[in-house]
């Protein structure tokens, strides 16, 4: 900084002060790597009093937010967010600042309909996509486990924009099927649809929010050891998974002489006599 004040004609000066700018960036952006957040407001302040038009500006804002967000302090992050959206308009920062505002208004305040707004600031495909999948109807099932004969089965609903979900549920002779297709791989594909359900009821997604996604635990009316398959359906839209009930487990190890395979009784935490097994 000397330097430059005693030798405003030198040949080098737009050089050095460019290093010296860097440099000062650079301390900053260590400090943020390492977390040390107060330390970096306070160096990327100070640099940008005396760079306001760096090109590094919008970027400066965008992690200023990040921090921010990352202390949780979400009215102040969304609104470092939209002051450098708003300063930084048109550039590849300030989208990524609306959208990351919409995060925070979608995740952390569920503030859905101020989602749509924010998205609505953006014309671009992200967004677009963003906006269409908040309004659309969804819906899937996962089975989390293999359950035992003791605990409760059921299948994990995830969901936006749908209040009620008709469930069905199929057994499955899964030696049968194994024993057809060499595979289980494909068991969630099965044609059922055609076969009467061994059950059917309705289920209701509890504090429905428009917009809103739920994740919501659906418990199994059944105790049983065996495979099944669970459908979810929404008018003209299905989701299915499999539900396998099972005290076994197994290990199996594949050599030159055959395979060698070691059960336990996960129940009775014992290991397993000699049993029948097909190997594919």
């Amino acid at each position: 900084g000397t330097f430059l004040k005693n030798h405003p004609d030198n040949a080098r000066w737009a050089e050095i002060s460019q290093r010296i700018a860097d440099i000062r960036h650079l301390r900053a952006h260590r400090a943020f790597l390492r977390k040390d957040f107060a330390q970096a407001r306070k160096l990327w302040d100070e640099f940008l009093a005396t760079y306001p038009t760096d090109p590094r500006a919008a970027q400066i804002g965008l992690l200023t937010g990040d921090m921010l967000r990352e202390e949780k302090k979400w009215s102040e992050a969304i609104e470092q967010y939209r002051r450098t959206a708003q300063r930084y308009a048109g550039t590849p920062e300030a989208a990524q600042c609306i959208l990351k505002t919409g995060e925070i208004l979608e995740k952390e305040l569920s503030d859905l309909e101020g989602v749509l707004k924010e998205y609505s600031k953006l014309n671009n495909p992200e967004a677009q996509a963003r906006k269409a999948e908040l309004r659309a109807k969804s819906h899937g099932l996962s089975s989390e486990k293999v359950f035992t004969t003791v605990e409760p089965p059921s299948v994990l609903l995830t969901c936006r924009n749908v209040q009620k979900l008709q469930f069905r549920l199929w057994t499955i002779d899964l030696k049968d099927y194994f024993e057809k297709k060499m595979s289980v791989a494909r068991l969630h594909a099965t044609e059922v649809g055609v076969i009467a359900p061994d059950k059917e009821w309705d289920v209701e997604v509890k504090d429905y929010v428009k917009f809103k996604q739920f994740k919501q635990t659906v418990p199994l009316p059944l105790t049983a050891a065996g495979a099944y398959i669970v459908t979810a359906r929404e008018e003209n839209r299905e989701s299915t998974t499999v539900v396998v009930v099972s005290d076994l487990s197994f290990i199996a190890k594949a050599g030159r002489h055959g395979v060698t395979l070691m059960g336990q009784d996960n129940r009775k935490n014992q290991p397993l006599e000699t049993l029948p097994f097909h190997v594919a």
